[in-house]
Order: structure tokens, then C-alpha cells, then sequence
């Protein structure tokens, strides 16, 4: 199962975008407008070096934690 980004936890810092070895998280300011980064299924191998470096621990596994 793929990772997946919390939007309510997230604060858009970037540090779980140049972390991910798969580039499977998007770049989420390309137009300088605030958007959440989204984290693609087909990319993600469930490494999980994205959500140990998230300072928020908003990046969980589908279904491997609460939305809240």
C-alpha cells in the first residue's frame, strides 16, 4: 500500500519531497499557489523515508493510521 500525506497535519515544508529516492511526491508549489504535496501509488515502494523525516508525521501507509 502507498503512502499517503494527511493534509490536516501537513504545513508544506518541503523536506519529504527531495527525500523520497522514487521522486513519487510531487512538487507541490510549482505555481507558487499552496497545495498540499500528493504522493503518487504507482511511484511508492512503501519505503518510508518520507514519513520518517515529516516533522509533523503527517505521512502515514493507506490504512495503517488514523485520519486524525
Amino acid at each position: 500500500m502507498a503512502h499517503f500525506i494527511k493534509n490536516d497535519f501537513c504545513v508544506c515544508c518541503g523536506v519529504c519531497v527531495p527525500e523520497c529516492p522514487h521522486r513519487a511526491i510531487s512538487d507541490f508549489n510549482a505555481f507558487g499557489t499552496v497545495e498540499y504535496p500528493k504522493i503518487s501509488a504507482e511511484r511508492c515502494d512503501d519505503c518510508g523515508a518520507c514519513a520518517a523525516i515529516c516533522p509533523t508525521q503527517a505521512i502515514c501507509v493507506m490504512g495503517g493510521c488514523p485520519m486524525t
